[in-house]
């Protein structure tokens, strides 16, 4: 018993070592605020979390590897806090309803210009503003060069040299059925903005916004994928992070109070259901 003991303490003593040389370089390069307040909670409960850092550590004895799946554990914490998990899924709501304005929008302004047509026709009227996608584009074009800023008047210039003569040479050679007009781009910009379904770009974060189980299991996902990732792609051996450690660190990376901390059973469910398997 008292062996085991000192080899837990031992591994613990090793990975707190590899968290505050972590925070330390964090500190120094001005970095990684986020992951120091994880790594601040992991030292403070250093003892909760002991047997879960012996278990990695043993499995672990090369330093590379060991400091590779610290910084997965208190990154994907730093990532998954419940105040960054509610931010992402609020800004994925508020892109997703401004996607929606965008479609309606352009569907309003296309029938506004349909609506000018058809009165310019019915009343004989001349003037209108031209909605030929030619002649939009060399509006733009002076209108960056004149008024725009720097990049904008760099790209106006790339344009009157490089696509313009060939613009004006097609506008030239067919005429204008041949060429949709902004009314009818405006109608192809609200429907594709109506089928769009916006969606994290990375695996990671989309596997934890999978979840609607709260912060810890966006967390969880995070760190099952990132080390998944790090054992196909990045030679890191495959390790088991048992039921009951990894909810120690769950807990204490997090932060969480007694009435939102998560247990064995927990994690062995929600794992199940990720994989079909205990096996982190």
């Amino acid at each position: 018993m008292l062996n085991k003991m000192r080899g837990h303490a031992d591994g613990a003593k090793r990975v707190n070592m590899m968290l505050r040389a972590m925070r330390d370089a964090n500190l120094s390069a001005g970095i990684g605020s986020s992951q120091n307040r994880i790594i601040d909670r992991l030292l403070h409960d250093s003892l909760n979390v002991m047997g879960a850092w012996s278990a990695i550590a043993r499995q672990l004895p090369a330093d590379r590897h060991l400091a590779r799946v610290l910084e997965i554990l208190t990154q994907a914490a730093a990532g998954w806090e419940p105040a960054k998990t509610r931010e992402i899924r609020e800004g994925l709501r508020s892109a997703t309803e401004r996607t929606a304005q965008i479609s309606a929008k352009a569907s309003e302004l296309a029938d506004l210009l349909e609506s000018l047509d058809n009165q310019c026709e019915k009343l004989n009227l001349t003037g209108r503003p031209s909605t030929h996608p030619v002649d939009l584009m060399e509006r733009w074009q002076s209108m960056a060069e004149t008024s725009g800023p720097d990049d904008d008047q760099r790209r106006a210039h790339l344009f009157q040299c490089e696509l313009a003569p060939h613009m004006e040479y097609l506008a030239g050679r067919y005429d204008a059925k041949y060429w949709p007009d902004l009314t009818e781009l405006l109608r192809a910009l609200a429907d594709g903005a109506q089928a769009a379904k916006l969606e994290p770009a990375d695996a990671i974060t989309a596997a934890a916004l999978a979840s609607g189980q709260g912060a810890w299991l966006n967390f969880a996902r995070a760190a099952w994928q990132m080390i998944e990732f790090a054992h196909r792609y990045e030679g890191l051996p495959r390790i088991t992070i048992g039921d009951a450690g990894f909810a120690d660190i769950v807990n204490c990376a997090l932060g969480l109070g007694e009435d939102d901390e998560v247990n064995a059973g927990t994690v062995k469910t929600a794992r199940r259901r990720k994989w079909g398997t205990t096996q982190a």
